[in-house]
């Protein structure tokens, strides 16, 4: 039985992130202090030091969990292929895990694509152990596909990772502006799905071994 001590631990543990998520995203790493964040958790500051071992450390640990979901998530979608139609599958379920992520998790979003303007100087372990591990697992994915025969041989699977991934990131950063002024909005579940269909089925018809 979880005691109630350990029920308020872990609640200020998780306002202490979510605040921090929050202030980071607005304000940057360098623009955030220990003391800005407590206050507005309402929590002592000596808290940061006991849980993460101060502001450092915290960081690190939302991007790392951040990184380490949507590896995990990489993994589990993107398996060898085995049919054309497979490939379209899997870059569609990917594409979708991709923006929601970005629907569900805006501030955290927001300070990867900050990290990424900075060529990730401040979490460069996070980035190699994570986000550019979920890349390395795309690129084997088109590797295995063009081996078995199911896009064109002449295709660069490290091309074709990089156009993809590039793609989605860059239509979940602008999200905001399709949203307001081209009426396109990911978090729609049926505007998600319909850009998901237009993206990977343009974006294979020029990989395609069969076209």
């Amino acid at each position: 039985m979880v005691s109630k001590e350990n029920t308020q631990k872990e609640d200020s543990k998780e306002r202490l992130i979510a605040v921090a998520k929050k202030l980071f995203a607005q304000k940057g790493f360098e623009g955030t202090s220990v003391k800005d964040i407590c206050d507005e958790a309402g929590l002592n500051v000596s808290l940061v030091s006991y849980y993460f071992q101060g502001k450092d450390n915290l960081y690190q640990n939302i991007l790392e969990q951040f990184g380490m979901e949507r590896l995990n998530a990489a993994v589990r979608i993107l398996k060898t292929p085995t049919s054309p139609q497979e490939i379209s599958l899997r870059l569609k379920m990917f594409a979708d895990e991709m923006f929601l992520c970005h629907v569900e998790n805006p501030e955290t979003t927001q300070i990867i694509h900050r990290e990424c303007t900075q060529n990730f100087v401040n979490i460069q372990k996070i980035f190699e152990k994570t986000f550019l591990n979920v890349h390395s697992i795309l690129i084997k994915f088109f590797k295995d596909a063009k081996n078995k025969n199911l896009i064109d041989k002449k295709r660069d699977p490290k091309t074709l990772a990089s156009l993809f991934m590039g793609q989605i990131v860059h239509i979940a950063r602008v999200a905001p502006i399709s949203k307001n002024y081209v009426s396109v909005s990911i978090d729609i579940e049926k505007d998600r799905e319909h850009l998901i269909n237009e993206i990977v089925e343009t974006f294979l018809h020029g990989a395609s071994s069969r076209r």
